[in-house]
């Protein structure tokens, strides 16, 4: 497993795209925050199609996240559209928007977020968990962003 730290983190970019890894299966992806802080996520699943993560979901999600306590990542396809999914990142984000492709995203913003200094991570392959530990997410965000992005160009 790679070490999540904004700054020993190497990435790639292009266009703006920053090529990050999900936390547990190392499945790549890229991504970009625009400045109404929206995130954008490519990945091989949606044929690099981009999926957006409105500001407004992302302020619901760390709103979820607020009291500091462990979440699971909780995105299982199969569970998550049988209604036998545990409570945590996915199955919330299930309950904004019902499309298992979306709930899936949890692992893409667990990285994000993680990486970003943003949330703690439990670093189980199985029963990942996520806590908050900066609830300046905007900020940390656009910083380790800003760092992914520039990381070919300077």
């Amino acid at each position: 497993m790679k070490e999540n730290s904004m700054f020993s983190d190497v990435v790639e970019s292009f266009d703006g795209w920053v090529l990050k890894y999900t936390l547990s299966h190392q499945k790549p992806f890229y991504w970009k925050v625009d400045g109404e802080h929206n995130i954008f996520i490519r990945r091989k699943f949606k044929h690099w199609k981009p999926e957006k993560v409105s500001a407004d979901v992302l302020y619901r999600l760390n709103d979820y996240m607020a009291n500091g306590s462990w979440k699971y990542l909780a995105n299982n396809v199969q569970k998550l559209g049988n209604g036998t999914e545990i409570e945590g990142l996915g199955s919330f984000l299930y309950r904004i928007n019902p499309d298992t492709s979306f709930a899936q995203l949890s692992s893409h913003l667990g990285a994000i977020f993680t990486n970003a200094d943003v949330w703690e991570c439990n670093k189980s392959e199985r029963k990942m968990k996520f806590r908050l530990s900066d609830n300046k997410w905007e900020d940390k965000i656009n910083q380790y962003y800003s760092i992914g992005s520039c990381h070919l160009l300077c």
